[in-house]
């Protein structure tokens, strides 16, 4: 099928249809692999790739995603920035036209990147323009859960698009989207994602790297999907358990999911 056809009506049946193999208590990472799964399975033919990204705070990463994080502040020199707090959009799922694409173990880049500081952000253009497009302040930055109690908790949707990703530039003129050999090499004519904050300062994203032009309005038409997909989070999961288990059990000490160790995250 193609983005072309993409109605809420039939996106609202590819989730229904997806929601069915969920298991009963899933991990955030479940939900969001049966998302990028069944979006990426129905409308392949103009897919280039699908991702799932959720925030969580850097002390309840796992360890491989801990590191990843950790490193990259430390490359920039803002290790010290790095707190217990910091957001730290994870990959959660991923689906691709390369191998390579569909494990997010496989991920070179987007393991975990942590939002230090509103500078930080600021020199980073899809990721800044990403949050304000989903409504989020960049003060969210220093402190998710503050500016959460200021906003309508899980009330809204955004909308991140991006028409001509080999020519968009941002107010200071930059390409917002920075990977232009991975536009090139895949003929991406089209990036969108949508969004919502959930858990209360969580963050939920999936983006769309398309091979077709896409319309606003169709990028639109997956706007209800988030809404359906932050109920499921919201009935069914916890920041308690938001990684798969082997994510888990390479923390060591056998804990639930996605849970820290005490004293952990430095």
């Amino acid at each position: 099928m193609l983005l072309s056809q993409a109605t809420p009506a039939v996106i609202r049946d590819i989730w229904t249809e997806r929601c069915a193999s969920i298991p009963a208590r899933p991990t955030v990472a479940e939900v969001a692999r049966a998302v990028v799964e069944g979006i990426y399975d129905a409308f392949e033919d103009s897919l280039v790739m699908a991702r799932a990204f959720f925030t969580v705070p850097y002390q309840i990463l796992p360890e491989r995603q801990r590191r990843f994080a950790h490193d990259l502040a430390r490359s920039v020199q803002l290790e010290h920035l790095l707190e217990a707090h910091t957001p730290v959009p994870s990959l959660l799922a991923t689906r691709g036209c390369v191998a390579e694409w569909n494990h997010p173990d496989q991920s070179q880049g987007h393991v975990a990147i942590p939002l230090l500081s509103e500078a930080f952000v600021g020199s980073i253009p899809m990721m800044s323009r990403l949050l304000k497009e989903l409504g989020l302040p960049l003060t969210w930055v220093q402190d998710p859960g503050a500016v959460m109690e200021r906003l309508m908790i899980g009330s809204e949707v955004g909308l991140f698009f991006v028409a001509d990703p080999a020519h968009a530039v941002d107010e200071l003129g930059r390409k917002i989207i920075p990977a232009q050999a991975f536009v090139t090499n895949h003929s991406v004519r089209a990036v969108f994602a949508v969004g919502g904050v959930v858990f209360g300062g969580a963050v939920f994203v999936v983006i769309f790297f398309c091979r077709d032009p896409v319309l606003s309005r169709t990028a639109r038409a997956f706007m209800p999907l988030i809404s359906e997909v932050k109920a499921t989070l919201v009935l069914q999961c916890s920041m308690s358990r938001v990684f798969p288990p082997d994510a888990a059990e390479d923390r060591g000490g056998g804990q639930e999911t996605g849970t820290a160790s005490p004293g952990d995250g430095r």
